[in-house]
């Protein structure tokens, strides 16, 4: 590229606009100490090259049109947090999609940022006691995968479980439901059609 020409014909940073909009473009750019002045166009967006691209140019860059991120925790929290990276900050602007699983705490951390709408991911905690603190979308519901490794289960929990997400929780394990005479609906609730609850009964 000409920013790669001009820079390795000067020992000094290179303080320059490139007008390459596409993130697939900077993968080639080389050093990691000049000014760039970049804006990118892409709607979704790879968090690893995100990430790559944030530590090629010492200038805030921005990504204002990303309505969509993937990548791993690790890479897509650092690029939320990194002054670096200027991303939309509309409420709920922009879908994750994380690659590995998370675990309830680092879900959390994900729904707490303003920017962030519907995460999609696999949740590595299992029992009731700790998912009962993940928290729920105040927006659309995020898409979860949980599975639950509780041999006995309240129901009005399980239930509760079930609303935090858009997949339908794994409950094979659970071979009991408890709660009291009060808690006929949320039994009835676990085992109806489109409970969000999967592998009751079974």
């Amino acid at each position: 590229t000409e920013a790669n020409t001009i820079a390795s014909k000067t020992t000094g940073a290179v303080t320059a606009a490139v007008s390459n909009t596409a993130l697939a473009d900077y993968a080639a750019l080389t050093e990691t100490d000049n000014a760039y002045t970049i804006t990118l166009n892409d709607a979704s967006v790879d968090a690893s090259a995100l990430r790559a691209l944030d530590a090629k140019t010492t200038v805030a860059f921005t990504a204002t049109s990303m309505t969509s991120l993937s990548g791993s925790y690790a890479d897509v929290l650092a690029v939320l947090n990194s002054a670096g990276v200027t991303t939309s900050s509309t409420a709920d602007a922009i879908a994750l999609t994380i690659t590995g699983s998370i675990s309830v705490a680092e879900a959390n951390t994900l729904d707490g940022l303003t920017e962030v709408g519907v995460v999609t991911a696999t949740i590595s905690t299992s029992d009731m006691a700790s998912l009962a603190s993940l928290a729920a979308s105040s927006g659309t519901a995020h898409a979860y995968s949980i599975t639950v490794t509780d041999s006995s289960v309240d129901a009005a929990d399980l239930n509760t479980l079930a609303g935090k997400t858009s997949v339908d929780v794994n409950a094979s394990a659970v071979t009991t439901l408890t709660g009291g005479t009060a808690n006929v609906a949320d039994f009835s609730t676990a085992y109806g059609g489109g409970s969000g609850i999967s592998g009751l009964g079974n």
